[in-house]
């Protein structure tokens, strides 16, 4: 990447510098007056530069990453993979922002962008379960969730499980739902909960017990013969019943959504009753384009037009607790200028549900 050779060769040079047998860089070295402000300066732009163009550094808040993810994990981001996001104003440099809210006027508006997007160039592109740091599109929060479909790409969710382009999307490791377990005997049905180290509790409903699992979790209760039944419970009445595009002839939820296929840049659509409903909110807010419908008739931007072309990037973002999580299917997908970097590892955790030594330096997977 060329930008990244370019800053190879200034930090090269600087190093020269301090190398040199030349007889005037010497001498300048010598010279305290100059060589101590130089390093400060250089280290103040060396600690910006890392945690503008390279990594940041984000505490996980809420459980829509657990179990992969859980509450007081500091998770490491690499913004090389997907190419660092400039800064839309100076509240998003580090140490810059202090200076620009010492001298704020009142009444600025932080959130508003004051210079242009731009992305620097990566070496790769959010991929079907990736791990990604973005900005929630409608009110700017920094979240974390897991990729589950790219530009172009049909998603379809049927009973919980994702299908893309047609095929079933295996789900990761961490990935758990609502679920519910029938038993027999209460005794014995906790002694086989408690083997496999899972975390369930007593249901209102007779000799049942509800908690999260994964369909491997399933799997294994379904071989004990203490266990009568296990499955995940979709389309949960407290979870299901508003999903993105808020559309009630569409008859989507968390756990049966779409087809949808998401927005890529000079995607061409058909403008219909059925792409209207699913992509008005997309083409008004994202693509900032004047759309209605006006007596059968599509007007965009004041014309008349029987299709639609996306000028962007979008991508889809599910959380691992697939039943607990404010994602994609709520706030719908998600613009590539909001994509901040790729979630790699755990630096560490504050985390009580799990020994502090077992998060340390943690692979994301």
């Amino acid at each position: 990447m060329w930008w990244l050779t370019a800053a190879f060769l200034l930090v090269t040079a600087i190093a020269w510098l301090f190398v040199s047998d030349h007889k005037a860089i010497i001498a300048l070295r010598n010279t305290s007056i100059v060589v101590i402000p130089l390093l400060l300066i250089g280290a103040v732009l060396l600690a910006i530069s890392l945690r503008v163009f390279v990594f940041g550094l984000f505490t996980i808040p809420s459980e829509s990453m657990e179990r992969t993810i859980v509450p007081g994990d500091l998770v490491w981001v690499n913004k090389l993979a997907y190419g660092p996001r400039l800064p839309s104003n100076a509240y998003e440099i580090p140490w810059i922002n202090l200076i620009a809210w010492l001298t704020e006027d009142p009444d600025t508006d932080r959130e508003k962008s004051t210079w242009p997007y731009r992305r620097l160039k990566g070496y790769t592109n959010p991929r079907p379960g990736a791990v990604v740091i973005f900005n929630e599109p409608h009110k700017k929060t920094v979240f974390i969730k897991r990729c589950a479909a790219t530009p172009g790409d049909t998603l379809q969710i049927t009973n919980g499980q994702v299908y893309i382009n047609g095929e079933k999307l295996n789900d990761p490791a961490g990935v758990i739902y609502y679920s519910r377990v029938a038993y027999a005997d209460m005794r014995l049905a906790r002694q086989v909960i408690d083997s496999l180290g899972l975390n369930l509790h007593k249901s209102h409903k007779k000799n049942t017990f509800n908690g999260f699992l994964s369909r491997g979790d399933v799997k294994k209760l379904l071989k004990s013969p203490h266990i009568l039944s296990a499955g995940i419970e979709s389309e949960r009445a407290d979870t299901a019943w508003k999903v993105y595009p808020r559309r009630e002839e569409l008859d989507w939820n968390i756990d049966n959504y779409g087809p949808y296929v998401i927005p890529r840049k000079n995607l061409e659509i058909p403008l219909n009753d059925s792409t209207f409903a699913i992509y008005r909110q997309v083409m008004r807010k994202f693509e900032k384009t004047k759309i209605h419908n006006s007596d059968g008739q599509y007007i965009v931007n004041g014309l008349p037009a029987d299709s639609f072309t996306f000028s962007r990037d979008y991508y889809f973002m599910m959380g691992d607790n697939r039943h607990d999580s404010r994602d994609s299917r709520y706030f719908g997908p998600v613009p590539e200028s909001d994509i901040i970097g790729k979630a790699t590892s755990i630096l560490l955790s504050t985390s009580t549900k799990i020994p502090w030594y077992q998060r340390i330096l943690k692979k994301l997977k």
